[in-house]
């Protein structure tokens, strides 16, 4: 199977981890914003 297939042509399940990692990717940039915050609060960023 190759991979040039548009996301209609994956497994329901491939489509449906896509989608999780794409939250997991807002969380991730989410909690990277809040620490950023926090730093600047504490004087320090962390990235």
């Amino acid at each position: 199977m190759s991979f040039h297939y548009e996301d209609e042509y994956l497994p329901v399940n491939q489509k449906q981890q896509k989608n999780r990692n794409e939250q997991q990717g807002q969380n991730k940039q989410r909690q990277q914003e809040q620490k950023k915050r926090q730093g600047q609060q504490q004087n320090k960023t962390e990235f």
